[in-house]
């Protein structure tokens, strides 16, 4: 139960990552090389990074199908994209961008020290970098009392 003492999580809470395509920046104005060398284009479906990585953003040439994926280590998950069902078809806007479904998504346990140890291992991995757009902390919660389902979705920019 959670702290109202009606409510519950369904399930766990999972990280959602979307990103931009590694290498695909945009060309800096001349006056201002001086300045800066390098800048990143904003997210838009068509520049979404949709690649599979090895850790720590690791460029590899395989594709995952639904079979393979039987043979995918806990340790690699983060880093392999996971394309949304027709069900998550629905996107979310936040300040930046409009965010389609799928991405590259981490699942959280039930204890939160774990969870903190999770997220501090992702962040010695750089699993958020400058390629990094948006991150979702996404659960489920089941009120018993008014017998609903909610769906959380947090959204950090």
């Amino acid at each position: 139960f959670l702290t109202d003492t009606s409510s519950f999580l369904v399930g766990r809470p999972w990280l959602r990552q979307i990103r931009v395509k590694i290498n695909e920046s945009c060309n800096v104005p001349s006056p201002l090389w001086r300045m800066m060398t390098d800048c990143d284009k904003p997210y838009s479906l068509w520049n979404t990074d949709v690649s599979s990585y090895d850790v720590g953003w690791t460029p590899q040439n395989v594709t995952f199908d639904e079979a393979s994926w039987k043979n995918v280590s806990d340790f690699q998950v983060p880093w392999m994209y996971q394309y949304a069902s027709l069900s998550a078809a629905v996107p979310d806007s936040g300040e930046h961008g409009t965010y389609y479904g799928g991405g590259y998504i981490v699942e959280l346990s039930d204890s939160s020290d774990a969870d903190i140890d999770i997220i501090d291992e992702l962040q010695e991995m750089n699993w958020i970098d400058d390629n990094t757009r948006a991150v979702f902390i996404e659960f489920i919660v089941y009120n018993a009392n008014a017998n609903l389902f909610a769906i959380m979705t947090l959204l950090a920019e």
